[in-house]
């Protein structure tokens, strides 16, 4: 009861907090994570992301197919090897040839994990880019918004536990947003593409270091 007590004195002390602001300065409240979702223009460029995420996969997934053949082809050549009527050297010719094919499959699964990893923060890197051109493009025009309309203060609605509607200046700010950013243009490299830079880098890399 005690507690419950407190935390009713709690929500009175800051809706009269947020009374008290609103008497001493102009405020506005924004839904940041609102504008954002009804952004046309990040709303392309999630669409746009969810494409390129779903051509990768699958062609990261024809490459995990090829391999796990390949891993079982070397299983079944080593067990006929193992059961085959060949003499010592027939035998030693076969398996240093299976030993090199696994060298070179191992390596191809150590040269796609290290391109997965630098594909993710590829990506991360240019939505991240996109994403902050959007932001940027939202701050501006709150801070036309709050000259206009002589705001002194703007406050995210995730930090306000309490609004009155008429501090609410989302609604304009996404209409102003998608006028002003109806597209936004992003390059992003195909995977094909992008596989065979890190490869072409790898190489070269281990050639500097021999």
């Amino acid at each position: 009861m005690k507690k419950l007590a407190r935390l009713f004195w709690v929500v009175i002390w800051m809706v009269m907090g947020v009374i008290n602001l609103h008497a001493a300065s102009n405020i506005a409240v924004v839904n940041t994570l609102e504008v954002l979702n009804q952004s046309i223009a990040f709303q392309e460029i999630q669409k746009k992301f969810s494409e390129h995420l779903q051509k990768d996969q699958s062609f990261v997934a024809s490459i995990e197919k090829r391999l796990r053949e390949a891993d079982q082809l070397m299983t079944q050549e080593l067990q006929r090897l193992n059961q085959a009527p060949l003499s010592d050297s027939e035998k030693e010719l076969a398996s240093n040839r299976l030993i090199a094919d696994r060298h070179a499959y191992d390596r191809e699964v150590a040269q796609l994990q290290e391109m997965l990893q630098k594909r993710k923060e590829y990506l991360d890197e240019v939505f991240g880019e996109a994403k902050t051109k959007v932001q940027k493009a939202v701050l501006m025009i709150i801070e036309g918004i709050a000259g206009k309309n002589k705001y002194d203060i703007v406050v995210n609605h995730a930090q306000v536990m309490y609004v009155v509607q008429n501090l609410e200046i989302t609604t304009q700010v996404i209409q102003e947003l998608n006028v002003t950013l109806p597209k936004l243009t992003i390059n992003v490299e195909p995977i094909v593409q992008f596989k065979a830079r890190v490869e072409s880098q790898s190489l070269i890399q281990g050639g500097n270091h021999e």
